[in-house]
């Protein structure tokens, strides 16, 4: 298991605006399925297919859920304490070097992510 220190921005996966996909049309997310996405201080995240999200970020779990369409990612967490009830809503950016940024549409950035 990781150790993780981090930030709340690991959090900036998005749900709750957002609309599922339905057909053959594909998910900013599915590259991401199965993946933790690791920041520069160890902390991570891992989007499941059913969902739902886990991970960590200074030492504490991260538990929330996610809806995504073929624009955008939207989440909410039950986990930290300091994130529930908040909502994130992104567009991933997937850089060529295996890592990937959320541009919230908030307009603040997510930290870089290594993806794994």
């Amino acid at each position: 298991m990781m150790k993780a220190l981090a930030t709340p921005a690991i959090l900036a996966l998005a749900l709750g605006g957002c609309m599922s996909t339905s057909g053959d049309e594909g998910t900013v997310m599915d590259s991401l399925i199965g993946k933790d996405l690791v920041t520069k201080d160890g902390s991570y995240l891992t989007v499941n297919a059913d969902g739902t999200m886990g991970g960590e970020i200074g030492g504490e779990p991260v538990v929330g859920t996610y809806k995504a369409n073929a624009k955008q990612a939207c989440s909410v967490f039950t986990s930290p304490e300091r994130l529930v009830g908040r909502e994130f809503c992104s567009v991933p950016e997937f850089k060529g070097d295996g890592t990937v940024v959320f541009n919230r549409t908030d307009g603040s950035t997510s930290p870089v992510y290594t993806i794994r």
